[in-house]
C-alpha cells in the first residue's frame, strides 16, 4: 500500500495566525492556496494554485457571406488568466465579399478589453502574403485583423495588389478574391489574457 501524505491545513484566517516550522507547507482549505512557513513569518509566504486546462474549441468567419470555410479547428491551453489558442481552417471566396472584414470568431474564452496580444501566422497558403504591418486586436471572444490605411498587400514571391485601398480593416478580399479564388489555407496562433 501506498504512503499517504496529509499536510498540516486549515482557513487562510487559522493560517494568518501560525508560524509553522522552516519548510513547513500547509494547505489553506477555504482559498485552494498553499502556505510555506520559514519559523519566523506569521502565516508563511502564500502561493496560488494554477489552474490548468485544455481542450478545443471551433474557429468561425464573424461574417461568411460569400466565402465557402471548411476544415475548422482549434486546440488551446489555459494557464490562469492566460489563453493560447491554435486554430486552422480553410476559406476561399465564393461570391461577393469584398467589403467584408476578416475576424474570426468562437475564442474558446473572453478575452479581457483593451489588453495586447501575441499573435502567430504559421501557415498562409497558397497565395502566401505580406502586409507592411499586420495588427491584431482581440476582443470578446473573437480576433480582429487589421492593416495600415492605404498600405498595398504584397504577396511573397512576387507581385502586389492595392485593390483594396479601403481602410486599415484587413477584409476578406486581401486573402481571396475573384482575382486570387484559390482555396487558402489558415493557421494560425494567439496569445491573450480573459477575465
Amino acid at each position: 500500500m501506498a504512503v499517504q501524505i496529509q499536510l498540516r491545513r486549515g482557513t487562510a484566517a487559522e493560517n494568518a495566525a501560525f508560524t509553522g516550522a522552516a519548510g513547513e507547507l500547509v494547505c489553506l482549505t477555504d482559498t485552494n492556496q498553499l502556505a510555506l512557513h520559514d519559523n519566523v513569518t506569521s502565516g508563511g509566504k502564500i502561493f496560488n494554485s494554477v489552474d490548468v486546462e485544455e481542450g478545443s474549441w471551433t474557429p468561425a468567419l464573424a461574417d461568411d457571406t460569400g466565402m465557402t470555410v471548411s476544415d475548422e479547428s482549434g486546440d488551446y491551453l489555459k494557464t490562469g488568466d492566460i489563453v493560447y489558442a491554435y486554430f486552422s481552417l480553410k476559406v476561399y471566396q465564393s461570391g461577393s465579399a469584398n467589403n467584408y472584414r476578416f475576424e474570426i470568431n468562437g475564442l474558446p474564452f473572453k478575452a479581457v478589453a483593451g489588453v495586447r496580444c501575441l499573435f502567430h501566422i504559421e501557415l498562409f497558403e497558397p497565395q502566401p502574403w505580406l502586409p507592411p504591418v499586420l495588427n491584431v486586436e482581440v476582443d470578446d471572444y473573437e480576433i480582429r485583423f487589421y492593416r495600415p490605411r492605404g498600405d498595398t498587400v504584397i504577396y511573397q514571391g512576387g507581385g502586389s495588389s492595392t485593390y483594396n485601398n479601403e481602410g486599415a480593416n484587413l477584409l476578406y478580399s486581401d486573402i481571396s478574391n475573384t482575382t486570387n479564388p484559390n482555396l487558402q489555407n489558415l493557421k494560425m496562433s494567439v496569445l491573450y489574457r480573459t477575465s
